[in-house]
């Protein structure tokens, strides 16, 4: 299994921040905020767990429209460049081995984290996932249907049916895909958006 340290040191300073990718707020805001009223609208949550939270972006986004929201990264860099006010929701912590009880949250968030961890830790990133999640699971992958090749994190390309029948032998049914608007980006590729029921 892929180690923690080993995955922070990937997403450090320089991959948040380099000619390809700059991960701010103040670029950013506009996105998380439209998505995280997309998620609340369409899904509802109780409360929210993001894997894969990063700076905790999306977190402060629902957070802003009081929707019960947490995150959970392995980069130590991530984590503390946060904004203040949602440190205290946020936890270090890796795909494979989520640091929370079982239906632990209502609603699991996970978007563009799977295709970063190898392919031998595939089915236990999903059982984690599955595991931690009470009601619904979000998910968006780079799939093969439509690949993203200039990350070169992107270590676990596959078509986006691999995905699903992981997940669905976890349990749960797939939920048909919807369109959740133009300003909503992630959700709007379908070849990369996966929502499974529990």
């Amino acid at each position: 299994m892929q180690q923690i340290d080993n995955v922070a040191s990937v997403f450090d300073e320089g991959y948040y921040h380099n000619d390809r990718l700059d991960y701010s707020w103040d670029r950013l805001q506009k996105e998380f905020r439209a998505s995280a009223a997309v998620i609340k609208q369409r899904f509802d949550p109780v409360s929210l767990l993001d894997v894969g939270c990063a700076k905790g972006f999306m977190v402060k986004a629902l957070h802003e429209i009081n929707v019960d929201a947490w995150g959970v990264d392995a980069s130590k860099y991530a984590l503390a460049a946060a904004p203040p006010e949602v440190q205290f929701f946020l936890s270090r912590g890796i795909i494979q081995a989520l640091p929370f009880e079982a239906k632990a949250f209502d609603t699991v968030l996970c978007c563009d984290v799977l295709e970063h961890i190898p392919e031998e830790d595939a089915e236990l990133a999903c059982s984690e996932l599955m595991r931690v999640a009470d009601r619904l699971l979000i998910i968006n992958v780079i799939t093969l249907e439509v690949p993203d090749y200039d990350d070169p994190t992107h270590i676990t390309i596959k078509p986006r049916q691999w995905w699903v029948d992981k997940l669905l032998s976890h349990g749960g049914q797939e939920v048909p895909y919807d369109s959740y608007g133009a300003a909503v980006w992630w959700f709007n590729v379908r070849e990369r958006s996966i929502v499974i029921q529990k």
